[in-house]
């Protein structure tokens, strides 16, 4: 809902599908090196919301939501997930008693993220219209203000003022900001760097904020030239840690077998060493010398080889690619995937014309003589920013006259229409609405040729588990219960006991003609209502699930 009616700010990243950390460092990064080619300094101010979930105010949310014309369903829907919530504190085995709790939105789960971006889209909305010349990328609770000038002391200027905005914004709307986690950074490629005091920056609260040497955001180590000697030295520093701790786990006679070891190096070890090379991989020798260390060491770890064995033959042996091929798989991945991003998706207004899925959006050609994306054969290859050399990567498959075939994948199958369902809901007492429903369906009972199915799933005493009961002709053909543990919830049980029915029906039917076995659910817990929905098509046979509004368990 909040991507179909475009709810969200372009520039809120995080917790959103087609959107990624590389996403919002390449759309940093990109920014940097134009401004760098135009020989102007890039500052950033990196801040944090203080406890994000934990303090978000109920009351502030729903006011937000109901703000952005949201249907009246989803909004009870929400206040009614956020009520009645309790929590107790549990150490070694000793609990406290159940405390109510008023704020925030719960850890874990996948409402959370969406609820916490609609919580804050107003101050990125109130950001664009006071700071049009300042950008405000963002992912989830780490917010990233963004300035380019022609000096440190212009560009913190302007930050003073848009932290202050965020800060007075944070006041009104219960948000705060976590200060210790705030860095500034100034990007620039002078050779010397400015010591300057007037390119620190200080708070509204009055924390002064001075230029930090390396940059943390998003898991990315940034230097001020965007050399990325640190995040390399740093993310290898980890593998090999990893590498040593898997290490132990098997050998030439005992543990893990070769498959195994070779497994985990792929999924646990070079995960940790690759992670950003879409942004910061550029085929230098520099770069790759590290990982192919690492590759080295595994490999002969993996093989059980001496340090004399050569490489090749290893990664023959082992169908290892070498680092360097590994590295510009990942990058050619990331430019395919432009090709999916959806079109207010921030990175698409940074590619050139030229690109085909790039959006018509007037941008200003580069100053300067740039080698264009699509130059198959350059001699001397000189890209305006990392994100263009990335689309140059694609140029042997891809040219600016080529058409791109678009497919909504979400897009329903022609046999998927729903319009037909009717859904209702019955009110009143448990015991007519019980009358009504086998009045309603008397004939189906009654009919040999149709097997009706019911199911209720429940959860009591933090117990979870679903019975299955089934007739045809007013005679019980089946009857059955299963205990789903203590880790499962209601809505578990309920979906169980569907999917069990849907496949006892199967089964006894397998042999016989009949067209129309139903499985109808106890709504109690999972509120859904009377009438037939959907059929799923098995075979000869048509399962369709119901429901069952005020029958017994």
């Amino acid at each position: 809902m909040a991507e179909k009616h475009h709810l969200l700010h372009k520039l809120q990243i995080g917790g959103r599908p087609k959107r990624s950390a590389v996403d919002a460092v390449m759309y940093l990064t990109t920014i940097i090196d134009e401004a760098n080619k135009r020989h102007q300094t890039t500052s950033t101010l990196c801040i944090d919301v203080k406890g994000a979930f934990d303090n978000v105010y109920k009351e502030r949310l729903l006011q937000t939501m109901r703000k952005m014309k949201l249907d009246q369903k989803t909004v009870r829907w929400v206040e009614s997930f956020l009520s009645e919530r309790m929590a107790s504190l549990s150490f070694d085995k000793d609990s406290e008693k159940m405390s109510p709790i008023e704020t925030g939105i719960p850890q874990g789960s996948p409402v959370s993220p969406i609820l916490f971006l609609i919580y804050l889209s107003p101050l990125f909305t109130l950001m664009e219209q006071r700071h049009p010349d300042i950008r405000c990328p963002s992912y989830i609770d780490d917010i990233c203000l963004l300035v380019v000038g022609d000096s440190p002391q212009q560009n913190c200027a302007l930050l003073e003022e848009e932290v202050t905005t965020c800060f007075n914004w944070g006041k009104d709307n219960a948000v705060a900001f976590d200060d210790p986690k705030s860095e500034l950074m100034h990007f620039y490629n002078a050779r010397k760097e400015i010591n300057d005091p007037y390119v620190n920056i200080v708070l509204p609260n009055g924390t002064l904020i001075e230029p930090s040497g390396v940059q943390r955001w998003l898991g990315f180590w940034l230097d001020r030239k965007l050399t990325w000697k640190h995040h390399i030295r740093t993310r290898t520093t980890s593998a090999i840690k990893v590498f040593m701790a898997l290490s132990r786990l098997g050998n030439t006679e005992r543990g893990l077998s070769q498959s195994a070891l070779r497994q985990l190096y792929q999924s646990c070890i070079t995960t940790v060493a690759d992670f950003g090379a879409e942004v910061w991989w550029n085929q230098q020798k520099t770069q790759l010398a590290p990982f192919q260390k690492l590759q080295n060491m595994a490999m002969r770890k993996i093989a059980g080889a001496f340090k004399t064995t050569p490489i090749a033959a290893l990664e023959a042996e082992l169908g290892l690619p070498p680092a360097d091929l590994r590295l510009d798989r990942i990058q050619r991945a990331f430019t395919a995937r432009l090709f999916t991003l959806p079109e207010n998706h921030p990175l698409l207004p940074l590619c050139p014309d030229t690109f085909p899925k790039t959006l018509d959006n007037e941008r200003q050609p580069p100053p300067g003589t740039f080698t264009p994306w699509y130059d198959q054969k350059p001699t001397k290859p000189h890209y305006e920013s990392r994100l263009i050399r990335n689309l140059s990567l694609m140029n042997g498959n891809i040219q600016p006259q080529s058409i791109i075939e678009e497919i909504d994948v979400s897009a329903d199958a022609p046999w998927d229409d729903t319009s037909f369902i009717d859904i209702q809901i019955p009110t009143g007492p448990k015991d007519i609405v019980a009358q009504k429903h086998r009045e309603k369906h008397f004939f189906t009972h009654v009919n040999p040729k149709h097997i009706c199915f019911y199911t209720d799933g429940s959860l009591l005493e933090g117990k979870a588990g679903t019975g299955i009961f089934a007739c045809r002709a007013d005679e019980t053909v089946h009857e059955s219960k299963y205990y789903l543990g203590t880790e499962a919830e209601v809505f578990d049980a309920e979906l169980y006991g569907i999917m069990k029915a849907t496949d006892i029906a199967t089964h006894i039917t397998r042999d016989e003609d009949i067209t129309d076995p139903w499985t109808r659910i106890h709504p109690k817990d999972t509120h859904l209502c009377g009438g037939p929905q959907e059929p799923w098509n098995n075979g000869t046979h048509t399962l369709g699930p119901g429901a069952c509004p005020g029958q017994g368990k």
